[in-house]
């Protein structure tokens, strides 16, 4: 779904998606740790996929880096029923440094997040990506910090019964069910 968003800016700066060489990020982290004795990192992709994640997790691990690092992820399509794969996944990648996440839901509302954002993915989705990063992180006994952000930037869609007041509580709703796990 990458730049479909109806208010992404990739499109317009990058026309098209483009996922990294890992080995030359490899090599990047392998130089910054030897020269300036840094070991932590964020990845800026935006909407970083948890198969890309666990590849670069993967790629870390085999080479033996030591490494701290945080960064973007996305809600996964149909999380639910792929609770498991997702929770395996992201085992492995806090296993590899992984110590911070943030995740751009927008609105906790369905209607708002296809019909005028396009963005491809559901509340549920977005519940059941986060509930796996955090079942992953109680896992392995490692803290994982996850950041979700709320910036609907878009007008209530036109026709819609929804309200400004509707998003909110739905937003708060989301936040809610999230910390009483």
């Amino acid at each position: 779904y990458y730049g479909k968003c109806n208010f992404c800016t990739h499109p317009n700066i990058t026309g098209r998606y483009q996922a990294r060489n890992i080995d030359i990020t490899l090599e990047e982290i392998k130089k910054t740790i030897r020269e300036m004795g840094i070991g932590l990192f964020r990845f800026a992709g935006s909407t970083t996929p948890v198969s890309l994640s666990r590849r670069i997790a993967d790629a870390l691990l085999q080479e033996g880096l030591i490494v701290e690092y945080s960064m973007f992820i996305r809600a996964e399509n149909k999380a639910k029923e792929r609770m498991a794969e997702l929770i395996e996944s992201y085992e492995v990648i806090i296993n590899s440094g992984l110590r911070a996440v943030f995740l751009g839901v927008e609105a906790a509302n369905n209607e708002i997040l296809s019909k005028t954002m396009n963005k491809g993915n559901s509340v549920d989705d977005i519940y059941f990506t986060i509930k796996a990063t955090k079942q992953a992180s109680y896992n392995l006994r490692k803290h994982l910090d996850v950041g979700i952000s709320f910036i609907y930037p878009c007008p209530i869609p036109s026709g819609s019964n929804i309200t400004h007041e509707q998003v909110l509580k739905e937003n708060l709703h989301l936040l809610q069910k999230l910390k009483n796990e």
